[in-house]
């Protein structure tokens, strides 16, 4: 009969407009071009839902554990609490291994064999808050690298597939445990074909050690094909290892057309265990269509994006994946994607062990449609995405096999072409089911949930504005207990963690404790090395005490250091360039001091701008290191002596970034007493009450008239006045501003502007206001010369779209 029903669109259109009309729904819009009938059988039960959820791995989640409250709870709550926000369902961690993961790295829990600390790193923390607000989350483990002590036989110490790396994992769990933590999923080497062999020994230790309900996911590779056909081959590694999950099964940073499931699945799940890696907003199209298409295309039932929160610091080579933001923890500011709402759309209306409908799962005209219920009881969702869709689709659904004839199913929407949060998992029209039958028209590019469930929410918590990290700063590192590592620095190869001094000195330093190197997952910050403060630093000295512990040994002290993400030679010495070496953003100055005694002030690049020599340094005792960047003028000291007379910083050098240390090798040595200090008679620093997340205020300070600080226009423009304020290295006298709108556009000129002073911060006083002319040439606002250490310009009104901009501003 159905078939006759919906012979012709006009029909069916017919049939839409007056079940509309009889059940109450509204029949306002484009009509339908195309009708689809959808049987929603709660008898056809299919494959059982896994979950949707994230890996935090590669430090995208090390600054997380630095918010303040609320702020860091609030971030959280969107991320896990049920019904509130992504309500994620799975929880991948990275088992740091002191090894760089992706951009950054993570401490390891036994660098040393049998040298075990459960505290250490966020990895664990961060499972502990998770299962706080969702008892039910289930979570997963995961290594990217591994210490080199698991390898005492390869020449080159790179074999992760030992039985020792099985112990480390082994470790790891008990380390789970003790946190009260039980982990329902272990991996194998990130993104490396797996070796059938391990895994086999690896189900055999955790049975023996009471873990026989962790199931084994391999390979976490790139492909389907090794895996087939080692469990083709091998019948003790099929029976190994409990799901098929492989990484970017929608395609690697694609459009996410289409997803790819295995050809053989021997009667396991399959997941595509890492996705993602796009865009917090950006790419929620993309993570809209990976969650559906993946089961509509491949019946894939687990999903991981890549990464639950950026939380690592701008610059890095994956800034903004994730489902949110929040990288600036001095100020607690946040930012919650459109990619949480997304995820919301599947999460909040379903729970793991929900049970796919296959009728009722399918490609739709330029979209997708997913349908679930729960097994035990009569509750059931649809998710429908209709991302390339032109033209309106309406579905009709006969509802049957056990699910309610007659009903209400809430429903919820998300835009995902706009960049307006109130546009953004709103709640739309309930739709009727009237004796099995309902009927909803969809509209092109939107992603909708049509549920029985009355559980969901949208989180409504608001961070407090974006600000700089101001200055003075500094750390003795003497609150910390071993093996922690201090608030707001991130580590991007290697590990710095707190240990007792030495040197005869008390208290707790800074130590680099590895002395061998780890087994790699990739090319990227081979040495120990990273960064520490705000990105938006300009003009300022960096300052700490050194104890070398090896002889030969090289370390730096780096100041507007923006190099996150280099990547070389293993097989170059530590004391030359590796030849084979790329960087990313080869940014910031280096103060490179050598064991021997000899120095280098040095770019990121290693291009040297000055060196020399002195006496050795005695092991075991302490010495001050000490590099100044103002403008473009860059002076250093070893023990208050200067090394010489200033140097330039070469034209294209990073004129702001971030406090960076860095170890030439595996060895110890020890940092104390870090400080960094503003400079003086320049701007050492902006902030702003309202900055869009990639045009920071110390663009406007840089220099350089190509890069812009902006206000927030994603996911929505606030609307003006817009603040940016200066922070000068000390009082001094200020007399005028400059101001140089944006150059690559015409729009969020400021036209109307004020000028306020302050000598601490805290108090303005406005000194001058007025206008400039709508155009593109330099500006300037003059008044009379008073003391100032802080400078405001205020855009006074909305600008084009309600946004405000500036290439430059400079103080007179």
């Amino acid at each position: 009969m159905r078939s006759s029903i919906f012979r012709s669109t006009a029909t069916a259109t017919s049939l839409f407009v007056a079940l509309a009309l009889a059940v109450g729904l509204p029949t306002t819009g484009t009509a339908a071009t195309t009708v689809t009938p959808v049987a929603v059988d709660g008898t056809a039960m299919g494959e059982r839902l896994d979950g949707i959820g994230a890996a935090s791995a590669g430090a995208s989640s090390r600054l997380l554990i630095d918010y303040p409250e609320p702020q860091r709870s609030e971030v959280l709550d969107y991320l896990f609490k049920p019904g509130y926000g992504a309500s994620l369902q799975l929880l991948k961690l990275e088992l740091g291994s002191g090894a760089n993961s992706t951009d950054g790295t993570e401490p390891d829990h036994e660098p040393v064999q049998g040298q075990v600390d459960c505290g250490v790193g966020y990895e664990f923390w961060l499972a502990k808050e998770a299962k706080a607000r969702n008892p039910e989350i289930k979570l997963a483990g995961l290594a990217w690298g591994a210490p080199g002590w698991v390898d005492p036989v390869s020449a080159n110490g790179q074999n992760f597939w030992t039985s020792r790396t099985i112990d480390w994992e082994m470790s790891w769990l008990d380390c789970a445990t003790a946190n009260g933590l039980h982990i329902d999923y272990m991996g194998g080497w990130n993104e490396n074909e797996g070796d059938a062999a391990w895994f086999v020994d690896f189900r055999a230790r955790l049975d023996a050690a009471g873990h026989q309900d962790v199931q084994l996911v391999a390979d976490d590779d790139l492909g389907w094909g090794p895996t087939i056909s080692k469990m083709q081959a091998n019948p003790a590694f099929r029976d190994a290892v409990g799901v098929m999950g492989e990484h970017y099964r929608c395609g690697w940073m694609s459009t996410s057309e289409s997803c790819s499931g295995p050809a053989e699945r021997f009667g396991k799940p399959a997941w595509n265990s890492e996705g993602g890696s796009q865009d917090y907003t950006g790419g929620a199209t993309h993570l809209a269509k990976e969650i559906n298409r993946g089961y509509t295309d491949g019946r894939i039932t687990g999903f991981m994006n890549w990464s639950p929160v950026w939380s690592a610091y701008q610059g890095a080579r994956f800034a903004g994946s994730g489902l949110m933001v929040a990288n600036t923890p001095w100020s607690g500011h946040y930012s919650v994607g459109k990619s949480v709402w997304v995820t919301a759309h599947t999460t909040q209306f379903t729970k793991v062990g929900w049970r796919y409908l296959p009728d009722a799962s399918k490609r739709i005209q330029g979209g997708s449609l997913v349908t679930l219920r729960d097994p035990g009881t009569a509750n059931w969702s649809s998710v429908i995405e209709t991302s390339q869709a032109t033209v309106p689709e309406t579905l009709n659904f006969t509802v049957s096999g056990g699910l309610p004839a007659n009903g209400v199913l809430r429903v919820r929407s998300t835009d995902l072409n706009s960049n307006d949060p109130a546009q953004w998992f709103t709640t739309e029209p309930n739709v009727q089911v009237v004796n099995g039958q309902a009927t909803f028209t969809t509209q092109p590019g939107k992603l909708y949930t049509l549920s029985t469930l009355t559980t969901s929410t949208k989180g409504a918590a608001v961070p407090p504005a974006n600000s700089g990290m101001s200055l003075p700063y500094t750390d003795g590192f003497d609150s910390y207990a071993p093996r922690r590592t201090p608030k707001y620095y991130a580590d991007l190869g290697g590990t710095l963690e707190t240990a007792q001094c030495g040197g005869g000195r008390s208290g707790m330093c800074l130590r680099a404790t590895m002395t061998d190197d780890p087994v790699y997952w990739n090319k990227t910050n081979r040495w120990p090395r990273g960064v520490i403060g705000d990105p938006g630093w300009r003009n300022y000295t960096a300052a700490t005490d050194v104890n070398f512990e090896t002889n030969g040994l090289e370390v730096w002290l780096g100041v507007r250091d923006t190099d996150l993400s280099t990547k070389g030679n293993y097989d170059a010495t530590p004391d030359s360039l590796p030849t084979s070496f790329t960087f990313d953003n080869p940014d910031g100055i280096r103060l490179a001091v050598n064991q021997r005694g000899s120095w280098q002030i040095r770019t990121a690049s290693r291009t040297v701008l000055a060196q020399g020599s002195r006496p050795a340094f005695a092991l075991n005792s302490w010495h001050r290191l000490s590099i100044t960047a103002l403008g473009s003028t860059i002076t250093a000291s070893i023990d208050g002596v200067p090394l010489g007379a200033p140097v330039t910083a070469p034209a294209g050098t990073a004129t702001a970034g971030q406090v960076s240390l860095g170890v030439s090798s595996y060895n110890p040595v020890q940092f104390d007493n870090l400080t960094v200090q503003p400079g003086t008679g320049v701007i050492g620093a902006a902030e702003s009450t309202d900055t869009d997340v990639a045009y920071a205020p110390w663009n406007a300070i840089d220099g350089n008239t190509s890069t812009i600080w902006h206000s927030r226009w994603r996911p929505a423009a606030v609307r003006g006045p817009h603040d940016i304020t200066l922070q000068l290295g000390g009082i001094q006298p200020v007399s005028g501003v400059g101001y140089l709108p944006r150059q690559d556009q015409g729009n969020a000129r400021i036209t109307r502007y004020a000028v306020s002073t302050s000598t601490d911060g805290v108090t303005f006083t406005q000194v001058a206001t007025g206008t400039w002319a709508n155009d593109g040439t330099l500006k300037s606002a003059t008044f009379p010369a008073g003391p100032a250490k802080f400078v405001r310009l205020t855009s006074l009104v909305d600008g084009y779209g309600g946004v405000s901009a500036a290439a430059e501003i400079t103080i007179q």
